[in-house]
This record gives structure tokens, sequence and C-alpha cells, in this order.
């Protein structure tokens, strides 16, 4: 055969630029979406913003008011008459002073000032006095500072450490170990690394580094810079006083029986303690006053907020769907530059009308991700009323294609609208997915939702008795009597699911 050009008619979907930024937008969540509509807007001068905390009101420069609002004179008036007019000195309180914190995970030089002048931690008391007698903020010096209140476990630790360690070699060291310390409050490195770390710059042994460990762990929290579980609640435990009821059993089932306290096996603990029941049950008792994870009691732990796309309210009996305004925010279009890309087509505004052009497509495409959204939570509520009015045991069974069948639409686009996308009901936040599973088939023939069965196995876990637990078995002919037909292999999934343990190891003492 000889190479020969052929040419033939062929259709193909091909996904414009402006498709392509739809279909984006749609997969955004509501914060993501926040994020990138500040980004358009710093790029696109045309574009404005209007949140939806923002007042209705505006106020143009040459529309300012000749004289001060009466709330701002008021404030003036205050911090004015907060200065003696005698002495010249601010009488303000010591927490409304704006300061540079002290931080001990920020000094790099053991050998710093705050080590060695424990007046920048004196007692409240006596740097609220010296702070009254200062006559002038120049005065301001750094016996006058006040360490705001530690915001993170490190820098808890290190106010607590300038108190412990006199030589330079312990503060490194202490440095060092603190700087490995995670936020549950474990040490995070073995002590071979902090030693060959600390051994480039000086001589540091391993019975220093075990000194200054010990040191650190006698702060608080109790039980902070522990490297492993155990170590951590022996550390508790021995802060307890050892005259309690079940201090020695307690003691130990932490050196050498975790294991079978995880496990709940109450029957060989006993055994092997050779204790009596109330005996074990004090000191069960007593290691479940300890904290596994001191860390987290100082300092705060990056929380993920979840902005609801959909607002879901009762109204006449009937549950409704309505757009959140705090996560849909309103774009428009600059009037003056608008006006001015118009009146002057080929003039010096002219490179902007493809920024008008992309600022329209933004707004065309963020109303199409509205009204998608908005369309598919109003399909769901209303196929999923008797879930808003009795609970999750209510919830029917539903596929994506039920939802994009009705609205015309393909399923992969209700699957996008649907991924990281919630609603704010009185029963709390769900997201959309939620409301689409898996589904078996009832005992009588009927669809049913795994949800639906999930939400009863959660009822007959929460209503069992602690000291006897119903079994996997017991559960599967509970389900049975309320038309859930479900295997013991099924019924495990769901737990695993759930995260809700083996009976043997829900069994309380």
């Amino acid at each position: 055969m000889k190479p020969a050009l052929d040419s033939r008619p062929s259709q193909k979907l091909t996904m414009t630029p402006q498709w392509q930024q739809a279909v984006r937008l749609l997969r955004m969540s509501a914060s993501e979406l926040s994020e990138q509509l500040r980004y358009a807007r710093a790029t696109n001068p045309l574009l404005e913003i209007k949140e939806a905390s923002e007042p209705e009101w505006e106020c143009r420069a040459d529309e300012m008011p000749e004289e001060m609002p009466v709330v701002m004179l008021e404030r003036i008036e205050d911090n004015l008459n907060a200065i003696d007019s005698e002495s010249g000195a601010v009488a303000v309180e010591v927490d409304e002073i704006d300061i540079v914190q002290l931080q001990f995970d920020q000094l790099s030089d053991p050998d710093k000032s705050l080590w060695d002048d424990p007046q920048n931690y004196a007692p409240v008391d006596q740097r609220r006095a010296s702070l009254n007698s200062v006559a002038n903020f120049n005065d301001l010096s750094a016996q006058h500072i006040i360490p705001e209140q530690p915001s993170t476990l490190r820098q808890a630790l290190g106010a607590q450490a300038v108190f412990l360690f006199d030589e330079v070699d312990d503060r490194r060291i202490a440095h060092h170990i603190i700087q490995n310390i995670n936020d549950a409050g474990y040490l995070d490195v073995p002590m071979e690394d902090i030693e060959q770390t600390l051994n480039l710059d000086s001589a540091v042994g391993m019975h220093d580094i075990k000194r200054v460990l010990g040191g650190l762990q006698s702060l608080e929290p109790v039980g902070v810079a522990a490297r492993d579980a155990k170590e951590c609640l022996r550390l508790q435990l021995a802060a307890k006083d050892k005259s309690l009821a079940g201090y020695h059993a307690a003691h130990d089932i932490i050196e050498r029986h975790l294991a079978l306290l995880a496990n709940k096996d109450y029957a060989m603990l006993r055994k092997a303690l050779g204790v009596s029941e109330q005996e074990l049950g004090f000191a069960v008792a007593l290691i479940q006053q300890l904290n596994p994870h001191p860390g987290y009691s100082i300092g705060h732990l990056a929380v993920g907020y979840i902005v609801p796309d959909i607002i879901v309210e009762k109204k006449g009996g009937h549950w409704c769907a309505s757009l959140n305004p705090n996560a849909m925010p309103t774009l428009s279009i600059n009037r003056d530059y608008q006006t001015l890309i118009n009146q002057n087509p080929g003039g010096e505004f002219s490179s902007m009308k493809e920024q008008l052009q992309q600022a329209r497509r933004l707004i065309s495409n963020l109303e199409k991700r509205h009204q998608t959204i908005l369309s598919v939570a109003e399909e769901i509520i209303e196929r999923q009323q008797d879930f808003f009015h009795s609970g999750a045991g209510k919830i029917r069974p539903l596929t994506l294609n039920d939802i994009a069948e009705p609205l015309g639409i393909h399923e992969s686009t209700v699957s996008i609208a649907t991924a990281g996308k919630y609603l704010s009901t009185p029963q709390g936040n769900f997201e959309l997915e939620y409301f689409f599973g898996p589904q078996i088939t009832g005992v009588n023939g009927d669809a049913i939702s795994a949800t639906s069965i999930q939400a009863e196995i959660q009822r007959i876990v929460q209503n069992e008795s602690p000291a006897k637990p119903v079994s996997d078995e017991k559960i599967c002919a509970l389900l049975a009597k309320k038309n859930y037909q479900v295997g013991k292999r099924v019924l495990a999934k769901y737990r695993q699911q759930m995260n809700i343990p083996p009976s043997a190891k829900r069994k309380s003492f």
C-alpha cells in the first residue's frame, strides 16, 4: 500500500473556555469559590464583589459628611479622657496594650536576655504596677513587656522552661526537644537523633538529654514530652495521690496490660492482676481520667469550617430550599469603567474590552452555578421530605439518575453539583452526597437506603446495655423485624464505616 492523504468529515465535542470555566466553578465548594472570586477581583479591575455581610449603603468621597459621626467622636473623647492631663500618664489596662510577645520557640540564641531576666515573667500584679508607674509610652522598656497568654503548646513549654535551666547546653537541649514535640504533646523524634543533631555544635551526652527531658516532663500539662502512650499515662498517674483506690492496679495495667484494657478484656485483667472486681473498677476509672493527648489542652487546632450552600427551612409544613446569601457573593461590573469603554471604543480603554468580556462570562457562569446547585438541592429535598420530618431512619433510596432525569441534565452534572456542597438544616449540616448511596432489598422486596439501616444500627447500639452489648447476630435479628434484611458481613461493614467496634470492645466495666 502506498501512503496517501485522506480527509474524512467527523464530529466531536469540544469544550469552549466558557464551558470549562462553568464546570470548574461548579466543582468548587463555597470556601473555594470565595477564594477564586477574590483572585478574579484582584486580577480584573472591572469586577466588583459585594459580600452578603456588607451594608447596603455606599458613601463616595464627595459625599462624606462634614461632621464626624457621633460614635467616632465618643470614641476619641473616651481615649482622650484616658490621658491624665496633669502627668501625661496613660491610664490603660494591661490587656489593651498591643506589644510584641516574647516567644520561646523564636529564640535561636539561648543566651538571650529572656533566659537571664526572670522579671519578663514576673507575677502579673508586679508587672501591672510597673506599667502603671510609667508616665509615657516612650518610657516602656523590656521589663514592662508582659508576654501574652501562650497560644501554642511550644510557647507554653518555653514560658515554663525559662525557670528550669541555667546552663547554656541545657537551654539548647530544651529548645531542641520542645521544637520536636507535636501538638498532641509527644516527642516526635528518637533520642539518638537529638543527640546527633546537638553534637554538631558541641559535645552533648545522652545522659544530659535524658536529664533535660525529665525536667520538661515535669511541666504543664502533665504527661507532655512523653515518647509513647505508656510513658504519657505513667507520668500523669505518678502526679496523682498514691493512696487513691485502684492506684497500684492502674499502675500495673499501664506498665504491662494496656492491650487487655484496650480490648476491654476485664476477665483476663482480673486474672492477670489478681484483684477483685471492685478494685479493677477503681483502676479502670482512674485510667479513664488520664489524657492520652495532653498537648491538645493548650493552643488551638486548625479547624475547617463548613459554609453551607443551601438553607433548608420549613414553610407551611413543607421543607424548602434557598441559596445561602453568605456563600453566594454577588458579582457586578464597575459602571465607571464600563462607561469609559463604551464611550471610547477605539481609545486608551480599548485594551480593557477583553477584561470586560471575561467579567461578563464569569458573572454568567456564576449565576448558572448557583441555579444548578439550587435546582439539584430542591429536587433532593422534595424527594426526602420524610427524612427532614422524621430523621435518618426515613431517608429514601436515591440515585443520581433520579435527580438528573427530571431536571434534564446529565448524571455527571448532578455528581459535580453535590460534591462538597452542604445543606444547613435544623438537624445539622448535611453534604448533598449524603442522600445518595447503596440500597438493599428489604424482606418485603422494597428498596431500602443503606443510610436508614445505619441509622437503625446506631439507635440499637446507643440503647444497648453497657454491661451486655448487643451482638451482631442479635442486631441482624432486630433489623429483620423492621424489614431490613442484613447479613453479618454487611453489618460488620456498616459498623466499620460508622466506627462502631464489635460487641466485645463495646463492653464497659
